[in-house]
């Protein structure tokens, strides 16, 4: 994949004002590894009615926030690229706690795998990063037939032990809600984005553009 110049082609943008959104996602709906745990062990809180699950420690002064779609290439190309950086640099030395927000912003995929997403961090949050990473690291969702998604699903129940019901289930909080909110709080205009200490990054693949935003 070519290297992508400029902040407007490293970020997958939609015209997902928060007037659209219920537009978009009604026709979505209509026409539709991580390492083991020598990576920095998740913690849980509680807020807004969402189960956050965090990898790093709890009380690190940072907190980056990963707005991601599943089926976003740039998304992936961001755990690629950056965020091995932020892992080493940040979360493993305890300086900051990160944790991730799936939209449903592209297809049908997009919508699966976020309610996969929401049932992991609310019923299996000691598992949750270890899905989370298998599919970044492996998967490009963009452009998979619709057909394939619950084979996928599945597979991952099977690898990982999980029960494929929970995975498949309609969470207790609506993930397309869950994507309205977000878009509004944080006038978001595309993804990848990263959210530092509340911050909304300008440009997500420029790693100075995030640490300066960390504090020691």
């Amino acid at each position: 994949m070519k290297s992508i110049g400029k902040t407007t082609k490293k970020k997958l943008i939609f015209s997902i004002f928060v007037v659209l959104i219920p537009v978009i996602i009604g026709l979505i709906v209509l026409n539709f590894t991580i390492s083991n745990n020598d990576r920095t062990e998740a913690s849980i809180k509680e807020g807004n009615e969402e189960t956050l699950v965090y990898l790093g420690k709890e009380n690190a002064k940072n907190e980056i926030l990963f707005i991601f779609d599943y089926s976003c290439p740039y998304c992936h190309q961001w755990m690629k690229d950056i965020y091995p950086n932020i892992e080493k640099e940040f979360i493993e030395t305890g300086k900051a706690k990160f944790r991730t927000q799936s939209m449903v912003y592209l297809n049908e995929v997009s919508l699966k795998l976020s309610k996969v997403d929401q049932n992991l961090k609310v019923h299996q949050p000691d598992q949750y990063y270890h899905v989370f990473f298998e599919i970044m690291d492996n998967q490009n969702f963009f452009d998979i037939p619709e057909d394939e998604i619950d084979k996928y699903i599945s597979d991952l129940a099977k690898t990982y032990h999980l029960k494929e019901n929970m995975l498949k289930k309609d969470p207790t909080i609506d993930v397309i809600n869950l994507t309205r909110q977000y878009t509004k709080q944080y006038q978001l205009e595309g993804v990848p984005t990263i959210i530092v200490n509340g911050k909304v990054i300008n440009n997500s693949f420029d790693i100075n553009e995030i640490k300066a935003e960390l504090t020691d």
